[in-house]
């Protein structure tokens, strides 16, 4: 006859079972959440010059306008992406950060303003942040889902539509950022030879500025004075000190 399993052993492995069919299905679900898109809308082929944006396309560079939810978690990932490209390829394009914001007395502003992710996008290199109160503009470029990015050439066609991050909330190489690079690279009224100003991050050289962190100097007279080396001896054979070469 087989052992006989001591029912306390037999609940322990039972609760054991359960906890692994749940954990399971629980990552099974964020899993597919993960790689499922959201909406897609179908945006305006033309550049809507006539709508009243907000936003003037500068000539001779492509527009990229980015629609986000202050309160998205996901977007997070895009901005990542976003602060790449915005470093490899500053200067070369403009981009426009539009933050949707809700009216009426549930609103509550002063939450939407605290977002984070409106610090992050700030801090991007040549970036203008707008606010897209109650997503109107987003609605009239067909943007649905918060991290949508649209790309017009300096022909003020549209260029790219979609995602530029892996799945919700994950950042890394995939076929949108690729796409949405190429297609900067690509437009031929930018030459991506041209000189470019790049910001740069430091301390003044020749005068003090507010909030400037350079190291203090210390005067020389108020250096401790330090004793002589026993190695710096007169060498009466010589003429010379030992720290004397030559």
């Amino acid at each position: 006859m087989g052992a006989i399993v001591p029912r306390s052993d037999r609940h322990i492995w039972i609760m054991i079972g359960l906890w692994l069919v749940l954990s399971g299905t629980a990552l099974f679900v964020m899993a597919d959440y993960g790689n499922e898109p959201g909406e897609a809308g179908t945006a305006p082929d033309i550049w809507p010059s006539a709508l009243s944006v907000g936003i003037v396309p500068t000539p001779g560079k492509p527009t990229v306008v980015l629609f986000a939810h202050p309160l998205c978690p996901c977007t997070r990932a895009t901005l990542v992406e976003l602060e790449s490209l915005t470093n490899r390829l500053y200067g070369l394009f403009d981009l426009h950060v539009l933050f949707y914001e809700p009216t009426g007395v549930s609103a509550m502003p002063e939450v939407w303003a605290a977002s984070d992710l409106k610090r992050i996008a700030a801090k991007l290199p040549g970036t203008q942040l707008h606010s897209d109160v109650d997503g109107k503009l987003a609605k009239h470029f067909g943007a649905y889902t918060s991290g949508q990015v649209l790309l017009y050439g300096t022909d003020s066609r549209l260029r790219f539509a979609g995602g530029i991050t892996p799945s919700r909330g994950h950042s890394g190489e995939n076929p949108g950022r690729s796409t949405l690079i190429s297609s900067i690279m690509n437009d031929n009224g930018i030459d991506p030879l041209a000189p470019v100003l790049n910001p740069v991050f430091g301390c003044s050289l020749h005068e003090e500025k507010e909030n400037d962190r350079k190291l203090q100097s210390v005067p020389v007279s108020g250096l401790p004075q330090q004793s002589e080396s026993p190695l710096v001896t007169d060498n009466p054979a010589s003429g010379k000190t030992l720290n004397e070469v030559g």
